[in-house]
């Protein structure tokens, strides 16, 4: 059996870091390197940096750094596990057994989830499933869209789910546990899903994790039924279906975000195989983070012009200050993606997309729709609806910018506007350019210097042996040294030490004698102390007590190291 540790070697040979980044980033060679916008912050220049030769990535943004396992597990928001067991499966790496008891828990509910989407696909294509074969035809879903989207049906009986997957092996506990049953009135198991249409709800791997279930007849509410969150599925983290759309967003770097199921199937029935829906009403904050990590620019084809509940429109102002290129189209009256492409095809959808506009410029033209713009309580009722979305965006520039805009369409003077944000607090505190933030304070210079004797380690490892006895305060400094001197990887390592060891790696400096950087390291030490000193004696001498003899011999003497030092 092969021991973790050369596992974990074998797939950083196999699996190319920079083959997994460029799946969500658009990565440019310039070098050595590989750059691009980073998928962990928004930004418009390039701080995410590849190193392929060492399998190292950094972001001069952020600071999120690492080897391939550190950039899967950010990104999917998995742990090393997971991350391993993913990079292990594109290797075709076979892992050493460790089955710790959280992990057979999760393996029972996948096994469940995936016996049931096979289970709800047989009966779909029996004469069970009749009135769902109905009701696709009516929607004209074919074949091969049931197919890629696995759709099932749940028969009427209050326990035809339960009872086959209890006969094959599954326990009542780990039904429940999967959101696939739940105790009835009499205490017995009934399915959660009963006479419905069903839709597989799928992760970023293809595994299926939950369902929604659409009712087939008009008094069948709700309309729509998903499984609860279990500790596989959280709404607020997935997309439907981010399976099928992730191939496409790589080459298009562009998302289609609906509201339906039925939406995105339609959508990628027409050609249109980037489309996702949110799982819920609104959309979370983690889910506008999933996109723009995985693309440039989204369009919102939602129902009836963005016109939804509140928390709808909350969950838009998200996105658009994401810093994603957000953009709405507007559907004719009473149309959804669904009806537009079944009526109009392919034409109907890319002629509703030439006319997209930008979504902050439609959430405000929502918001302001009710508004008397000519009266002031109008203009300040404007500014209080639209100024919390125009804050969160994230650029400086691009608040700047909108807050221009709003305050020409009101007709009041910009600074008008920046008073109401300072007025009301919050974010927009922060971003006003009357509100000044005070100066961080400079790195101190004996960290930098600490840095470069680091930056020595990832062309010289050997070099530890003569930095092991040095106190680094550099967050992760330590424990480089003392993986180099124990011939472990750094990037294998804690948060700090691989994100330190991939930012010395990646960075481009010429690099210094370690012998003087360390002479430099003790003279700033010493000038620090000395200063640290200085301020105790003016705090003691303050507050009217007798500075300790101690203190004023140990500023003395240090005085004069640093004059002997200066001169020597």
């Amino acid at each position: 059996m092969p021991r973790a540790e050369d596992v974990v070697g074998e797939i950083r040979s196999r699996v190319p870091i920079a083959e997994v980044v460029g799946e969500t980033v658009a990565l440019r060679r310039q070098g050595r390197r590989l750059t691009g916008l980073c998928p962990f912050h928004s930004e418009r220049t390039p701080s995410f940096s590849v190193d392929p030769e060492r399998g190292l990535f950094y972001c001069f943004g952020c600071q999120a750094g690492g080897d391939v396992f550190a950039f899967v597990m950010r990104r999917d928001g998995v742990g090393f596990r997971q991350a391993l067991e993913l990079l292990a499966e594109r290797a075709g790496v076979s892992l050493p057994e460790q089955h710790s008891e959280r992990q057979s828990e999760m393996e029972g509910l996948h096994r469940a989830l995936e016996a049931a989407a096979a289970l709800y696909q047989e009966a779909l294509a029996s004469p069970e499933g009749e009135p769902a074969r109905r009701y696709l035809k009516s929607r004209e879903v074919g074949d091969e869209a049931r197919a890629a989207f696995r759709l099932g049906y749940a028969p009427e009986g209050p326990d035809w789910l339960f009872s086959r997957l209890n006969a094959g092996g599954f326990s009542k506990e780990v039904l429940e546990g999967a959101g696939l049953s739940q105790e009835g009135r009499q205490g017995r198991p009934i399915d959660r899903l009963r006479a419905r249409l069903v839709f597989p709800i799928r992760d970023r791997r293809g595994q299926v994790v939950a369902f929604g279930g659409r009712a087939l007849s008009a008094d069948q509410q709700p309309k729509y039924l998903n499984s609860p969150e279990t500790a596989l599925f959280r709404k607020s983290r997935l997309l439907y279906d981010l399976s099928l759309a992730q191939p496409a967003w790589r080459s298009s770097r562009q998302a289609v975000l609906v509201e339906g199921y039925l939406d995105v199937i339609a959508l990628h029935q027409a050609g249109v195989e980037g489309a996702v829906a949110s799982l819920g009403t609104a959309l979370s904050e983690d889910q506008v983070r999933l996109l723009a990590q995985a693309v440039d620019q989204v369009v919102v084809a939602y129902d009836a012009d963005l016109a939804g509940e509140h928390a709808t429109r909350r969950g838009l102002w998200l996105l658009a200050g994401s810093g994603l290129g957000a953009r709405v189209v507007r559907l004719p009256a009473g149309e959804d993606p669904d009806s537009l492409v079944r009526k109009g095809g392919i034409g109907a959808w890319q002629e509703a997309l030439s006319g997209a506009r930008r979504l902050i410029d439609a959430l405000t033209d929502l918001a302001l729709a009710d508004l008397d713009l000519s009266t002031p309580r109008g203009k300040r009722q404007a500014a209080q609806a639209v100024l919390p979305g125009i804050l969160q965006l994230a650029s400086p520039v691009e608040r700047s910018e909108e807050v221009r805009h709003l305050a020409q369409r009101l007709g009041i003077e910009e600074a008008a506007l920046w008073q109401e944000a300072r007025r009301a607090g919050g974010p927009a505190v922060r971003v006003s350019p009357a509100a000044r933030r005070p100066e961080e304070p400079p790195p101190r210079r004996r960290l930098l210097i600490e840095e470069e004797i680091l930056r020595l380690l990832v062309q010289e490892p050997a070099l530890a042996a003569e930095m092991s006895e040095v106190p680094f305060d550099t967050p992760g400094g330590r424990e480089v040294v003392r993986c180099c001197l124990e011939g472990q990887d750094p990037a294998r390592s804690g948060d700090d030490a691989a994100q330190l060891w991939a930012r010395l790696a990646l960075s481009e400096r010429p690099l210094g004698d370690f012998a003087r950087l360390y002479q430099d390291w003790v003279r700033e030490g010493r000038q620090e102390r000395l200063m640290e000193l200085q301020r105790e004696v003016r705090r003691v001498e303050t507050s009217g007590d007798q500075v300790p003899a101690s203190l004023l011999e140990e500023l003395s003497e240090l005085k004069r190291e640093v004059e002997r030092n200066r001169h020597g």
